[in-house]
C-alpha cells in the first residue's frame, strides 16, 4: 500500500504527508470493541487496536487509553472532528500515515548531465639547450547538472490564527514555539507534499601547463613544468525562506479573505487551512513568494611547480642502474560562499552552512633507484630491486617521510615472483579541514531515547531517564547535525602501509599464442584515516556509555531539557583509528592468431579475505567479507577479437553474491523469512564495434546488455537506491546505448 512506505534514514524516502498534527485533548471516545473512535471518524484496522470491549475517554486516567493526534482529510469521517480520518499519535502507531508521494517517482536517480570539454596541445622543437621542447596544454570543461528530488513541506499554523477553522482551533496548543519561528505556539502542524524541486549546479574548470624538457648529458632528461588550475562553481536549490513563511502565515482579515500583517517585500497571505492545503494544492501565487531560488558559489585554485630528472648512474651486473629524482611545489586554496539566506539559517527545515575558506602549500622531494643486480646467469635469469622515497612537507600539518621497496625474481624466463613493502601519507584536503559549520536534520526515530521499553538496553534506559525521558518515549523533533570541518579541532594527516606478493607465469606456446598469468597477495592497512565521525555513531556510544557524560564522546551531544526534548549532534572529520583490506588479485592474458585477426582474452579475479573500519578504539573488528557491498569475489572478463580496422569486443562483469542476514545482522530464521538482506550473484554484459580510419574513428556499443537489474533488499540496515543496495558494482541506469566518434588532424 503506498501509505505504508516506511520513512528512514537508510534510503527509503519516504516522508509524512496529507497529514495533519493536532493537540491530544480529552473528552473524546474511543471504542476499542469497534475499532472506531467515536468522534473521529474511521479508524483504520490497522491501527493495531484489541479485541476487548473496552471504553476509555481520551487523555483520560482509564487503563488502555488511546490518543489521537494525527489526521488526514476524509469527507466521510463525521465526530468531533468530521472530515478527518485518524491516523495514529500519542500510543497510536504512526505507521498508517500516507507516507508515499507520487512526486517520488519523478525524482533523478542518475543526475542529468552535460559536459562540455576542449583540449588543446602544441609543442615547439628550439634546438637548443639539449634539443629542448618548448610545451603547452589547455584543458577546458564545463558541467551542468540538475537533480529533481520531492520533500515533505511542514506548515505550522499559528495557534487561534484566523487560517485555521474553528473545528480545529483546540483550547491547548499543539507545539511550543519551534526554533524556526521562535515566540509563535503552534496551532496545528500540517504535514504537506511540496512535490519537486531542483538543485542545479554549473562547474567551469580551467587548467593551463607549460614547460620545458631536453636532454642533459650522460644520458640524463630533465622536465620543468608549470600548472595553473581555476574552478568555479555555482549551485542552487529551489527552497523555502523561512522568515517569509513566517511572515506569510502572520496574517490579518481583509474583506473576504487575509492580508500579511507585514506588507514589505510583497508579501503574500498564507493560505487557510484546507484539505486542499493538507493535500499539496498550494495559491501559486504564495507558493512562488516563499519559495525562492538559493545559489552558492565556489572557487578552487591550485598552483603547481615541479622538476624532474631522470637518467643512467652507474652499471650493474644486470644492467645501468636508473634513478629519477624530482622536486614538487603546490599551493591551493579554496572559498565556498553559500547563499546569505544558508549563512543566516533561513532556510525552512534545511540545512545551513558557513563559509568554508582556508588555503595550504606542500613541498616534495622525492626519488627512485631500478637496480638490476643479476641478469642471463644460471638460476637467476632477473633479479632486480627498487627503492624510492619521498618527503611531503604541509604548510598546516609539517613533514613526514614514506617509502617504498620492490623487487623481483625471476629463476627461469616463464617463471617470475614479486613483492613490495610501502608506506603513504596524506594530508587533509582543504575542505575536510575548512568546513563551515553545516547544520542538517536526520529522522527523529534515530533518536537513542525513542520508543524504549522495559526490556531495552537498560544503560540506555538509565541514561535516558537521567535526562528526564522515561519508557515510551516517541520522538517527534528531527536530530539536528551540525558538522564543521577538522582544522580546529587537531585533524591529522592520515598513514597507510602495504605490502604485497606474488608470482608472474608466462610460459612460450609458440603458434598457440601467448599466455600470462599473475598471482598478488596484497595486504593494506590505514591508519588515523580521515572520515566523518558518524551522528549514529555518536549517540550510540554515548547513550550505551555507562558513564554517560562523564563520557567524552558525549561532549557532542546536546538536548533540550524540556519536550519535545530536541537532540542536536556536532560532528566532523576526525581521525578514524582503522581499516584494513587484504585479498588475492589474479591476472590472465591470453592473444592468440584466429583466421585474418588475433583474438585477445584479459581475465581479472580478485578474491577479498579481510576488509573492516574500526572508527573507534573501542569498536569491535568484524570482518565485512561475504556481507551485502563487500562481496568476496569479483572479476572482469574482456574478449577483443581485432581484424585489419576493425575491433569488436564483449565484457562481462560478475559481482558474488552476498549475505547480511545470519554472520552480520543476526537475524533469526523467522526474520530471514521477512526480510531479505541478501543479493544473489550479479552479471552485467557488454559488447561494442570499433572502426579505426587513418583520421578518425567510431565506435558503437551497449552497456549492461541484457538490462539486468540491482538486487532489491529490505529497508532498515543499508543505505539503498530505491530498494536496491547503494553499492557501486551495479548497474542503476539499465541497458544504455553508445556512440563515440573521435578526429585526428
Amino acid at each position: 500500500q503506498p501509505k505504508c512506505y516506511p520513512t528512514g534514514s537508510t534510503g527509503e524516502s519516504g516522508v509524512t504527508i496529507n497529514t495533519i498534527g493536532v493537540p491530544n485533548f480529552a473528552g473524546s471516545i474511543v471504542d476499542l470493541a469497534a475499532g472506531i473512535p467515536t468522534g473521529y471518524g474511521t479508524l483504520p484496522t490497522s491501527a493495531g487496536f484489541g479485541s476487548a470491549p473496552t471504553t476509555t475517554t481520551i487523555g483520560g486516567p482509564a487503563n488502555n487509553q488511546q490518543v489521537c493526534n494525527r489526521f488526514r482529510p476524509d469527507s466521510t469521517a463525521a465526530g468531533a472532528l468530521p472530515g478527518w480520518e485518524c491516523v495514529g499519535g500519542g500510543a497510536l502507531s504512526l505507521g498508517i500515515r500516507d507516507t508515499f508521494s507520487p512526486a517520488i517517482l519523478n525524482n533523478d536517480l542518475i543526475s542529468p548531465a552535460r559536459v562540455y570539454t576542449g583540449f588543446f596541445q602544441g609543442a615547439y622543437d628550439t634546438g637548443v639547450l639539449g634539443d629542448a621542447q618548448v610545451y603547452a596544454e589547455l584543458l577546458l570543461n564545463r558541467r551542468e547538472s540538475s537533480q529533481t528530488q520531492n520533500r515533505q513541506f511542514t506548515i505550522d499554523y499559528p495557534w487561534k490564527s484566523p487560517l485555521v477553522p474553528a473545528s480545529l482551533t483546540f483550547p491547548v496548543r499543539f507545539l511550543p514555539p519551534q526554533a524556526s519561528n521562535p515566540g509563535v505556539d503552534v496551532g496545528v502542524r500540517v504535514f504537506a507534499d511540496y512535490g519537486n524541486y531542483e538543485n542545479r549546479q554549473k562547474v567551469d574548470f580551467i587548467k593551463a601547463t607549460g614547460g620545458l624538457r631536453g636532454s642533459l648529458p650522460a644520458d640524463w632528461r630533465y622536465d620543468l613544468t608549470f600548472s595553473k588550475s581555476w574552478s568555479d562553481s555555482d549551485y542552487t536549490s529551489d527552497l523555502i525562506l523561512t522568515n517569509r513563511l513566517n511572515q506569510s502565515l502572520d496574517v490579518v482579515a481583509s474583506g473576504s479573505g487575509f492580508a500579511c500583517r507585514d506588507t514589505s517585500n510583497g508579501c503574500v497571505a498564507a493560505p487557510a487551512l484546507t484539505p486542499a492545503v493538507v493535500g499539496g494544492q498550494f495559491p501559486a501565487n504564495w507558493f512562488n513568494w516563499v519559495t525562492q531560488p538559493v545559489t552558492g558559489h565556489t572557487a578552487y585554485r591550485e598552483s603547481t611547480v615541479s622538476l624532474d630528472l631522470d637518467g643512467k648512474v652507474f652499471d650493474l651486473p644486470g644492467g645501468p642502474a636508473q634513478v629519477a629524482l624530482g622536486f614538487e611545489y603546490r599551493k591551493s586554496s579554496i572559498d565556498d560562499t553559500p547563499a546569505l539566506d544558508s549563512q543566516n539559517g533561513n532556510l525552512y527545515n534545511f540545512t545551513s552552512s558557513s563559509i568554508t575558506r582556508g588555503s595550504d602549500s606542500v613541498w616534495e622531494v622525492y626519488g627512485e633507484a631500478e637496480l638490476p643486480l643479476v641478469r642471463d646467469t644460471p638460476g637467476i635469469e632477473d633479479l632486480t630491486f627498487t627503492v624510492s622515497g619521498r618527503y611531503t612537507h604541509y604548510k598546516s600539518y609539517g613533514g613526514q617521510w614514506t617509502y617504498k621497496f620492490g623487487g623481483r625474481y625471476a629463476p627461469i624466463t616463464w617463471l617470475a615472483f614479486r613483492g613490495s613493502y610501502g608506506t603513504s601519507y596524506r594530508a587533509p584536503a582543504l575542505f575536510e579541514q575548512y568546513l563551515g559549520a553545516t547544520s542538517g536534520f536526520q529522522s527523529s526515530a534515530g533518536d537513542p531515547c525513542n520508543n524504549l521499553t522495559s526490556a531495552s538496553n537498560p544503560v540506555r534506559v538509565a541514561n535516558c531517564a537521567s535526562e528526564g525521558i522515561g519508557t515510551g518515549f516517541s520522538a517527534t523533533s528531527s536530530i539536528a547535525v551540525l558538522q564543521k570541518g577538522g582544522a580546529a579541532s587537531g585533524l591529522k594527516a592520515e598513514t597507510s602501509k602495504n605490502w604485497t606478493v606474488g608470482a608472474v607465469i608466462e610460459p612460450s606456446l609458440g603458434a598457440f599464442g601467448d599466455l600470462s598469468f599473475s598471482a598478488d597477495y596484497f595486504n593494506i592497512l590505514v591508519s588515523n584515516g580521515v572520515s566523518q565521525l558518524g551522528y549514529s555513531t555518536i549517540l550510540q556510544q554515548c547513550y550505551d556509555d555507562p558513564d554517560f557524560r562523564a563520557e567524552s564522546i558525549c561532549s557532542y551531544v546536546t538536548r533540550n531539557s524540556a519536550a519535545p526534548y530536541n537532540l542536536t549532534v556536532v560532528t566532523g572529520y576526525v581521525n578514524i583509528s582503522t581499516a584494513k583490506v587484504s585479498g588475492y588479485d589474479f591476472t590472465m592474458r591470453y592473444a592468440v592468431p584466429v583466421g585474418p585477426g588475433k583474438l585477445t582474452i584479459n581475465a581479472d579475479l580478485t578474491k577479498f579475505e579481510n576488509r573492516y573500519n574500526q572508527t573507534l578504539p573501542t569498536d569491535p573488528v568484524t570482518n565485512l567479507i561475504g556481507t551485502l557491498n563487500n562481496p568476496r569475489w569479483t572479476g572482469t572478463l574482456d574478449v577483443r577479437y581485432k581484424i585489419n580496422r576493425w575491433d569488436f569486443r564483449w565484457g562481462l562483469d560478475w559481482i558474488q553474491g552476498t549475505n547480511s542476514s545470519a554472520s552480520y545482522l543476526g537475524l533469526s530464521q523467522a526474520t530471514r523469512d521477512t526480510y531479505v538482506f541478501e543479493a544473489p550473484d550479479y552479471y552485467l554484459h557488454s559488447a561494442s564495434v570499433r572502426y579505426r580510419g587513418d583520421h578518425y574513428g567510431i565506435t558503437v556499443g551497449v552497456r549492461n546488455l541484457f538490462d539486468r537489474d540491482p538486487p532489491q533488499i529490505s529497508s532498515g540496515a543499508y543505505n539503498r537506491i530505491g530498494n536496491s543496495p547503494l553499492y557501486s558494482g551495479y548497474d542503476f541506469a539499465g541497458r544504455t546505448f553508445f556512440v563515440n566518434l573521435s578526429a585526428a588532424f
